[in-house]
Formats: C-alpha cells, structure tokens, sequence
C-alpha cells in the first residue's frame, strides 16, 4: 500500500466531476471517515484548470490537503486510511484480506465503475 504523509488540517478539498465513479469512491471514503471537507464541482473538462492550479494532473478526483494534491481515487483511500482522525479504514490489516480487497478494487476501478 502507497502512503501519504498526513496532517491534520481540515477541511480538505475535493475537486470533482459530476458523473464520475471515481468521483463517488472518494467523497464516500471521506464521508464514511468523518473527515470534513469541500466539494468543487465542475463540469467535464472544466475541471482540469482548477486541479492543476491546485497542483494536480488534471484529472478528478483530486484532493488538496494542505500542501499536497492527492490524485487517484485508490490514493485518497490510502490517505483516508492513515489519516489519525479517521473514524473508518478502508483496508483490512490482514494481509490476505488486502490482497483480496485491492484486488477488487481494481476489478470495480476499472470493469464495473466505468460502465455504471
């Protein structure tokens, strides 16, 4: 599992596109965790101005945390998960159980969530 270094400074700010299961998987993540943050919508391709001034690629969802954009929906999990304050993790400890869940993450990244 990647991880981020994580500061407690809240909130946070999701930048996002309307129909997007990305999208969904963070704010979700965030929501379940309790962690507080804002939400930018924009619509598709208007967001990539806003998530590269905020220092991402361009893509959504992005998460700007402190001095840090986090860019990937997996990404955001795994901050989620290591953030201190997080009242939910979204990954097992079990290594078996991991591998299991990170598998199907990708399955639904990249099968299911698109064609939904």
């Amino acid at each position: 599992m990647r991880g981020y270094p994580v500061r407690v400074t809240s909130p946070y700010r999701l930048i996002t596109i309307p129909p997007s299961h990305y999208c969904e998987k963070a704010r979700w993540g965030l929501e379940l965790a309790g962690l507080r943050y804002t939400e930018e919508r924009h619509p598709p391709l208007f967001h990539r101005r806003p998530v590269k001034k905020a220092g991402g690629v361009g893509s959504t969802p992005a998460l700007v945390a402190d001095d840090q954009v986090i860019p990937d929906s997996t990404d955001i999990l795994v901050f989620i998960h290591q953030h201190p304050e997080s009242a939910w993790r979204p990954y097992p400890t079990d290594s078996q159980l991991l591998a299991e869940a990170e598998e199907l993450e990708e399955v639904f990244d990249i099968r299911l969530g698109p064609h939904t």
